[in-house]
Formats: structure tokens, C-alpha cells, sequence
């Protein structure tokens, strides 16, 4: 809740700052509008805007449901077997250094630019952190975590990966909170670089279009966007593990 209080905050000073350049200072409209050029421009637009910052909204939440299963799952050998324990790490350490929007363009190419190359743009670029943390945090919890659930290595698999997911449900319940903002930006990126629809194509068509009102008011739809996603993951989060470390005994 903090986090999000910020975070309003700042958006409430930008707009502040707006406000103040148009105000005080000679800034031609086509660098700077009037915020009543903009407000006027959202309202003759505003199902359609609507309807694109839905879209967007549906698939970056669709991608990060995927990220987590997928990055979550990833890390599930690490419990099961000594021998294959090693491959989620070293398969973190590659994720980590593929630069996922240089090669989105190619992804498009194979899949083509529509939903499906959305969502899976969205989750390369949300799912990275999730996963790297989630199998760095499996990997290192200690053997007394099994020892103490009364899990030995010759007991049932199962139980050993429950008492994994319960040692690492801190970590990865924060970097899940922390990635959600990530699962929007790789959505406006698909958009931009060619969906055909969502508030990252409406940037590009204002931007193309020398629209600065409208380039503007989709940048604002794309922030409330990543700020409703946020908050939404974060009161789940907030509510499988509040905000502290909890308080020894």
C-alpha cells in the first residue's frame, strides 16, 4: 500500500510539474499541450482508449499468470533430483543475459503480431526475474528445512517440494509483487512494434502522427494501466504475505 501511495504521489507531482512549464514557461503545444487540449481529446476518444488499455490490461495479466507457472515450475527439479538440480540455475544465469526486446521483432516473425506474440513478449520480459529468483531462492534453502518437516532424502519427493515452495514463498511472493509492472511493459512493446491495437500501438500512431495530445493522453492510459496491474498483484501478495519480515519467536 505504501508502495502504491508513492507512486500516486509522484504521478500527482509530474502532473504538477505540467501544469507549472505550461503555466510559467513559453513551451510550444507540440512539445507540452494544455492539459485541456488532452482532457479533450480523451473524452471525444474514450471507449475506444478504453477499449485499447483493456486489451492491454487482459494480456499482460494473461502473460504474467503464464510467467508464474512457467517460472515457478522451472524450478520444480531442484527438489526431485541432485543430479538435474544444477540445469535451473545455469539455465537462470542464460535467461539472464538474453536482451528480450532486441529479439521481440524476431519473435514476431515466427508467431506473427497479434495475441499471442503480445503475451509472449510480456512474459519473456516479466517472467525473467521471477524465475531467477524463484530457482536461486529453491536452491538455497538448507537440508535442516527438510530435516525439521520430517522430509529425509528417501521420503516422498512431494513433501520435499512443499517444504521448498514454503522456504522460498517470501522471495518469491516479493519478486512477483516487484515483476508485475514488467508484464505491462512488455505488452506496450508488443503494441508498439506492431499488434495492430492496445495502448502501445495508440503511442505509436500519436508519435507517427505528430498527435501530441493524443501521445500524451495514451502515455497517461499506459501508466494508469501499469499502476491498476500493480496494485491488483500487490493486494494479492499483500494478503499471501504481508508487508515485514515476520517477528521471531
Amino acid at each position: 500500500m505504501k508502495l502504491i501511495v508513492l507512486q500516486i504521489g509522484i504521478c500527482v507531482c509530474l502532473l504538477g510539474l505540467w501544469l507549472f512549464v505550461k503555466r510559467f514557461f513559453d513551451v510550444q503545444d507540440f512539445i507540452v499541450p494544455k492539459a485541456s487540449s488532452v482532457l479533450q481529446y480523451a473524452t471525444r476518444h474514450a471507449w475506444s482508449r478504453l477499449g485499447d488499455f483493456w486489451w492491454t490490461l487482459q494480456c499482460s495479466g494473461l502473460a504474467f499468470a503464464l510467467a508464474i507457472l512457467l517460472s515457478i515450475g522451472g524450478s520444480v527439479p531442484l527438489a526431485f533430483s541432485h543430479k538435474i538440480a544444477r540445469w535451473p540455475l545455469v539455465l537462470a544465469v542464460v535467461v539472464q543475459g538474453i536482451p528480450i526486446v532486441a529479439i521481440a521483432p524476431i519473435v514476431g516473425l515466427y508467431l506473427g503480431l497479434d495475441m499471442a506474440f503480445e503475451v509472449t513478449v510480456a512474459l519473456l520480459i516479466a517472467g525473467r526475474p521471477i524465475y531467477i529468483i524463484s530457482a536461486k531462492a529453491m536452491a538455497s534453502a538448507p537440508q535442516e528445512v527438510y530435516i525439521d518437516a520430517c522430509f529425509l532424502e528417501n521420503k516422498n519427493k512431494l513433501h520435499r517440494l512443499v517444504a521448498m515452495l514454503k522456504y522460498a514463498k517470501g522471495p518469491v511472493l516479493s519478486v512477483i509483487r516487484g515483476s508485475s509492472p514488467l508484464a505491462v511493459v512488455g505488452a506496450i512493446v508488443a503494441e508498439y512494434i506492431g499488434v495492430g491495437k492496445g495502448l502501445g500501438f495508440q503511442v505509436y500512431h500519436a508519435a507517427t502522427s505528430s498527435n501530441t495530445p493524443a501521445l500524451y493522453a495514451s502515455a497517461i492510459l499506459c501508466t494508469g494501466c501499469g499502476f491498476l496491474f500493480f496494485a491488483m498483484v500487490d493486494t494479492i501478495c499483500a494478503v499471501l504475505l504481508p508487508y515485514g519480515c515476520p517477528k521471531e519467536s
